[in-house]
């Protein structure tokens, strides 16, 4: 008496999957990150002073709501609407850009 294996077979090899290469050069990639850069920073400037500072003190430096409201002296709600507003401003500043031709 032969036993059957109740394992099923192994399925077929699928060929490996291969990339193709980019047409873009490694200069082309640095320089439209440049320019994405320059639109941030061009964002960033257009920012109230506030906004500005409280996006750049959690995105940049990495600070905490409870800790930006400390040391700024606000409330954490504050520095939660602050950061919002900077983010759909600077969102709204690189969509117009981009859209005006820029990358």
């Amino acid at each position: 008496m032969t036993r059957q294996s109740s394992v099923p077979p192994a399925p077929p090899a699928r060929p490996p999957i291969t990339c193709s290469p980019s047409r873009r050069t490694g200069r082309t990639v640095m320089d439209d990150r440049a320019k994405l850069l320059a639109r941030l920073e061009a964002a960033l400037a257009t920012l109230p002073p506030r906004t500005r500072e409280v996006f750049l003190l959690h995105r940049v430096a990495d600070l905490a709501y409870p800790d930006i409201a400390e040391r700024l002296d606000v409330d954490v709600r504050v520095v939660e609407r602050e950061l919002a507003e900077a983010l759909f401003l600077i969102d709204v500043a690189l969509r117009t850009g981009q859209e005006e031709g820029g990358t």
